[in-house]
């Protein structure tokens, strides 16, 4: 084989810039009560978000996951934070606290890695040099 055709046959290179969240400052979420805030900001370390006077919050400091899987992971919770009731987003924001505490979660990067180019993710900016960021235009 030629070394073109080796270039095209090598597996993708695990050193693709990471992704960073590039969601809304401020995601708005559905309440119950109009005494309790309609937006989490997206800014900030712990997101908090309440449901009938119940805090509920997600650290990302204190999870324990790889810092692209947490970008993910803030992406997929602000599109939940906007379509799901908030009893149902902290499901998956304890789902995510429990992956943190698995062996399980090192594994998910390495399937992350080798498919985030194919199936981006709302809120979550490709890389701006692989065509799926340049045709997205993130």
């Amino acid at each position: 084989m030629t070394e073109s055709a080796d270039q095209e046959h090598a597996s993708p290179s695990s050193t693709f810039p990471a992704y960073v969240f590039q969601g809304p400052a401020q995601v708005a979420i559905r309440t119950r009560t109009n005494d309790q805030p309609k937006y989490v900001d997206t800014r900030l370390s712990a997101w908090t978000w309440y449901d009938g006077g119940i805090a509920m919050t997600i650290d990302w400091a204190a999870l324990q996951l790889n810092s692209e899987l947490i970008e993910i992971g803030k992406g997929f919770m602000a599109y939940a934070l906007e379509k799901y009731a908030p009893r149902t987003v902290v499901m998956f924001a304890d789902s995510l606290r429990f992956l943190s505490s698995t062996n399980l979660a090192a594994s998910v990067v390495g399937v992350l890695l080798s498919i985030r180019a194919i199936c981006p993710i709302p809120g979550v900016g490709a890389p701006a040099d692989h065509p799926a960021g340049a045709a997205t235009g993130r």
